[in-house]
């Protein structure tokens, strides 16, 4: 019996070859083009004939610079892309009412579930906390800024509708900051009120601290009451060199402007802050984490989603690297100290106390 032996040409060998290959490319290229548009692109494209509709909810207080930077440089982005769009806004005023919190988070919601818009962009933790963690998940795009905490605290890694930028104050570059106008300072001493995000905010600069071996840090005291405050501030004036003081709002029996004057009327020490509002307000120096920075950063964010398409889950939290050196030329005349011109130029800076300005 004989058996036929089939010979294969090799050019029969080569176009099973090519097909394979061709099949695998095509899966392959399959694949990457659906990854691209499930990751980068999606649903949140803003393609409707009408103005997108944001709602802005603000921790704090309108007219309070910082969220007056936020807003503005937020909106002011998105402007850019020649789009119309229509803003209304909520505040939630934390700062100088921190106990209503909660309630205020469920005025927010109501008054948001009002207006239906498209976009919620929140200011700062307060805001996230009590009314970004209730449209996870929802049918709504989440911008969020400001953020002192950690994004995870309010459910929004895991979120596929929330994305914004997180804001870590220079701490450490503030004090090189001081240092910088007198290379004298080595010991510090850490005084804020005791206020939610103040909280957040302490642990961060003790973290921070860490990175300082040069910088001895006499004292870290969250206090409640103006005239306990008043206290600390004088019993420091022989054991410190110099004040970072965080968050001077929620002090019971003051108000954060007449807190400012009793310090520059009553503090020998340079002082320096997180918040460059507290520098125009007499506070020495700080280099600010900038709020306008953060609200182009957030505003970029939502331009990429709505216009471009991207999806919200392809942007981490990261904050903004730019900061901005602050200085209250008045506060520094008052102390003696003389400023090196190369400071100057590189500063935004304050000529007169406001009360001068008011006079």
């Amino acid at each position: 019996m004989k058996i036929k032996i089939r010979k294969v040409k090799g050019g029969d060998k080569m176009k099973k070859r090519n097909l394979i290959v061709g099949i695998v490319v095509v899966l392959i290229v399959g694949l990457l083009i659906g990854g691209y548009f499930t990751f980068f692109h999606s649903s949140w494209k803003f393609t409707e004939d009408r103005p997108i509709k944001i709602v802005w909810i603000d921790s704090y207080h309108h007219d309070r610079p910082s969220s007056i930077d936020k807003f503005n440089s937020f909106r002011d982005m998105l402007l850019e892309s020649g789009r119309e769009f229509e803003f209304e806004d909520f505040e939630m005023d934390t700062k100088r009412n921190p106990d209503g919190a909660e309630q205020k988070g469920k005025e927010a919601q109501a008054f948001i579930d009002s207006r239906n818009p498209d976009v919620i962009y929140l200011t700062d933790d307060n805001a996230q906390k009590y009314v970004g963690s209730y449209y996870i998940g929802k049918d709504v795009l989440i911008i969020a800024s400001g953020i002192d905490g950690d994004p995870k605290d309010y459910g929004y890694l895991d979120a596929d509708n929330v994305a914004g930028v997180v804001e870590k104050e220079h701490f450490v570059g503030s004090i090189r900051f001081l240092q910088e106008i007198d290379p004298q300072i080595q010991r510090v001493a850490v005084i804020g009120d005791n206020e939610e995000t103040t909280k957040i905010a302490f642990d961060y600069a003790k973290e921070e601290s860490k990175k300082m071996d040069d910088v001895d840090f006499v004292g870290w005291e969250m206090l409640s009451d103006f005239e306990e405050f008043k206290e600390r501030v004088l019993y420091y004036q022989e054991r410190a060199d110099a004040f970072f003081f965080l968050g001077l709002s929620a002090l019971q029996g003051t108000t954060e402007d007449d807190t400012i004057r009793w310090i520059t009327e009553n503090n020998n020490l340079l002082e320096t802050t997180f918040t460059a509002h507290l520098i125009g307000k007499g506070l020495l120096a700080s280099l600010d984490a900038s709020a306008i920075w953060q609200g182009k950063a957030a505003g970029n964010i939502a331009k990429e989603i709505l216009i471009d398409g991207k999806n919200p889950s392809s942007f981490n939290f990261e904050a903004p690297k730019k900061g901005d050196q602050i200085l209250n030329y008045a506060r520094a005349k008052q102390l003696g100290l003389i400023i090196p011109s190369t400071i100057l130029i590189n500063s935004k800076v304050f000529e007169e106390f406001p009360w001068e300005i008011e006079e």
